[in-house]
C-alpha cells in the first residue's frame, strides 16, 4: 500500500477503486468526502466528450437520447480505466440497472407481455415496457407526467411505483393507443 501514496489523488482513488474500495471508503483513505472521491475517479471532461461523441448523445444500452449521460467503467486496470475503450456511455437509468442489477435490457430483448388492467401495483420495468411500446424516450415521457426525467428514471428502476403515477401512467397508455 506504501506505492499508492506516492501517486497524485486520482491515480490513488483510481487503484483503491480498482482493489474493490467503495467511495466513502476512498474518501476516508484520501481524508477527503465521498463526493470528491468519486470525482477523482471520474474520467477528464475530455474523455467524456469523446465517449459522449462515439455514442452520438444516446444511451449505449437502450438507444435513447440523453442530455447528461454517465460514464461507465467495464472494467480495466490502472493503466487503461478512463481510456475510451473502457468507457460507456449510458442514460441514468441503464446506468442505475447495470450496478443494481448486474444487468441491462437492450432493445434487442422483447419487451413483457403488460396488462394495464390488473390487481396490485405497477412495477419499475412494466413502467419502462409501457414507454418502449409507445416509443417516448424517457425526456417525453416525463414531460407528459409534468415529473423530472431522473425521478422517472427512478421509478423505471422501482419495485412498485406510486400509485399516482401508476395512474397517470394508464391514463396516458389509453390516450395514446
Amino acid at each position: 500500500m506504501l506505492y499508492i501514496l506516492q501517486m497524485s489523488n486520482s491515480s490513488k482513488a483510481i487503484e483503491l477503486k480498482l482493489l474493490g474500495y467503495t467511495y466513502a471508503q476512498i474518501g476516508k483513505e484520501l481524508g477527503v468526502s465521498r463526493q470528491y472521491a468519486q470525482q477523482l475517479v471520474r474520467p477528464p471532461r475530455a474523455i467524456y466528450e469523446l465517449v459522449k461523441a462515439r455514442a452520438a448523445g444516446r444511451c449505449e444500452e437502450c438507444h435513447d437520447t440523453v442530455q447528461n449521460g454517465h460514464v461507465h467503467h467495464k472494467g480495466g486496470n490502472g493503466e487503461d480505466f478512463n481510456d475510451v475503450p473502457n468507457l460507456t456511455y449510458l442514460c441514468l437509468s441503464c446506468h442505475t440497472t447495470i450496478h443494481h442489477q448486474g444487468k441491462i435490457k437492450t432493445p434487442k430483448q422483447e419487451a413483457p407481455k403488460i396488462k394495464i388492467e390488473r390487481e396490485g401495483a405497477m412495477t419499475g420495468p412494466e413502467l419502462r415496457a409501457i414507454r418502449d411500446s409507445h416509443r417516448w424516450t424517457q425526456l417525453e415521457m416525463s414531460k407528459k407526467l409534468d415529473i423530472h426525467p431522473i425521478t422517472l428514471s427512478r421509478y423505471e428502476g422501482m419495485v412498485q411505483i406510486p400509485r399516482v403515477i401508476e395512474l397517470a401512467v394508464k391514463r396516458l397508455s389509453s390516450e395514446a393507443a
